[in-house]
């Protein structure tokens, strides 16, 4: 689905210009995108997997939810939006601890431009994985993985194919602060 988002300047600040999600893609411009890990008070993190027809990174494990930011929107509620969109569950601000953000520059095969600046928000919550509604198309699949068991995995160049490629020790990053935020 196209949306409007927002563009942002090079030091990650809202520009007052909006573009079409799939401009934004074609041209590279910079523009903010949320990402929210969910983790349990077990140390568990819960991944998805991607979607079979996803445009990019099609059946690998990624972050627990992430989502681009409408324009105007604010990155709690694109947090909170993205997570009922696509795991099905209703949290609350309150809920949301924003660890961080990180900048992020990819180009696919596909030609897509990635430019992004995440948002990134960790949330403890102890839900079986059966109170999760994948959406369809978008998710695969959720699976909770160990702290201990991800942090070995990160240094396991087979085990990391089966992920989302990120830059700049961007998994080691999230594994520091999901153990701080516990």
């Amino acid at each position: 689905m196209d949306e409007l988002i927002d563009i942002l300047d090079e030091t990650g600040k809202r520009t007052g210009n909006s573009s079409l999600k799939s401009d934004a893609h074609r041209l590279g411009l910079f523009h903010p995108t949320v990402h929210v890990w969910l983790c349990n008070t077990k140390g568990e993190i819960l991944f998805q997997k991607r979607g079979k027809n996803k445009k990019t990174f099609p059946d690998l494990w990624d972050v627990s939810v992430a989502g681009h930011i409408a324009f105007n929107e604010t990155y709690e509620n694109a947090a909170l939006r993205e997570v009922a969109e696509e795991i099905g569950i209703q949290l609350k601000k309150e809920q949301l601890t924003k660890i961080g953000e990180r900048s992020s520059k990819a180009t696919h095969p596909n030609g897509l431009i990635d430019h992004e600046l995440h948002h990134v928000y960790v949330v403890t919550i102890d839900h079986d994985i059966n109170q999760f509604i994948p959406r369809q198309n978008e998710v695969a699949a959720l699976q909770f993985i160990g702290i201990n068991v991800f942090k070995d995995m990160i240094h396991d160049e087979e085990k990391m194919k089966m992920f989302v490629p990120m830059q700049n020790n961007y998994y080691s990053w999230i594994v520091e602060k999901i153990e701080t935020h516990l």
